[in-house]
């Protein structure tokens, strides 16, 4: 397990950066930075962007509006949706040049004007979807671009866990984060039958801190299938865990966010997914652990 990579962000792709910074602003799931100048991307394309807190990670917002752009073109295949996940590393060049040696193909780096360092890699081969890596420049690198200090007072206190990737072909995905060198790669698990039972392939990679959860639809309807139908490949939920999972959900049902389901699991695990599809079918699951390594069974190497 690769310990230096720390998800630092998740970038969200919309056709409406109003109706989006909204949807999660409004029933007080994030803390929502400023407005920002017009980004101009390397080919001249032009993007609003903004940034947006939900308990632990950070969602950078992207719309495009003119040129040309990798956004613009992930949006005219899946619509809304998540296009790439960012780490934080402590040395770019080493961590970009071991890709390279594995043969992962370098898309763009670039130095940003605050000095900050970022390089995005292909792995679009199982879902149009990125990796980014960052060499930040200071810890708090992202603050004046996310709310006041006041303002991440707010944040929720949820942790990001994982990821729920909806991929077509699991085995390939799973060779594709093989390659990578970075991941824990899980063993491989008896197919699961969901409560309305469709049926799907599910394992688990783990990059750092965070999991990804890959899951292909095989058999029957679910939400899981629903995604792929609409959107194709990509991250259909983002899991946090909670200490208190009543009390979320409460707080939750007080603005108006739907709970979709839950299962309390005889471990005492206690997961519960709700409503927040209504930019790109993207889900929140919250997750309240009978312990803090309730998914070390499924992570064991391969």
């Amino acid at each position: 397990m690769k310990e230096d990579w720390k998800i630092r962000h998740l970038g969200f792709i919309v056709s409406d950066m109003d109706r989006a910074i909204g949807h999660y602003k409004s029933p007080g799931i994030a803390t929502v930075g400023p407005e920002l100048p017009i980004a101009q991307s390397p080919d001249g394309s032009k993007l609003r962007v903004r940034f947006a807190q939900v308990g632990s990670i950070v969602l950078e917002f992207f719309q495009p509006f003119e040129g040309e752009s990798m956004q613009l073109k992930f949006l005219r295949k899946h619509g809304d949706g998540i296009q790439h996940m960012a780490f934080a590393v402590s040395n770019i060049d080493d961590e970009v040049n071991k890709l390279l040696g594995r043969g992962i193909k370098l898309v763009f780096r670039g130095d940003m004007p605050t000095g900050t360092r970022i390089a995005y890699l292909d792995t679009s081969e199982i879902a149009d979807f990125l990796i980014e890596l960052v060499q930040p420049v200071g810890k708090n690198h992202l603050a004046n671009m996310l709310t006041t200090a006041e303002e991440r007072q707010k944040n929720k206190n949820w942790e990001i866990h994982h990821l729920g990737f909806i991929v077509s072909d699991i085995d390939k995905a799973i060779e594709l984060y093989k390659s990578l060198g970075v991941a824990t790669i899980g063993r491989e698990l008896p197919v699961v039958q969901s409560r309305k039972g469709a049926k799907l392939k599910a394992r688990f990679v783990q990059i750092g801190s965070l999991i990804l959860e890959f899951f292909q639809p095989i058999e029957g309807e679910d939400m899981q299938s629903e995604f792929f139908r609409k959107h194709g490949a990509g991250i259909q939920h983002i899991g946090f865990t909670v200490a208190d999972l009543d009390a979320e959900a409460d707080a939750l049902a007080k603005n108006n966010v739907k709970l979709l389901s839950r299962i309390d699991y005889p471990t005492g695990t206690h997961i519960a997914y709700f409503d927040t599809a209504k930019i790109g079918d993207v889900l929140i699951e919250l997750i309240q652990p009978s312990d803090k390594d309730f998914l070390a069974s499924v992570l064991k190497p391969a």
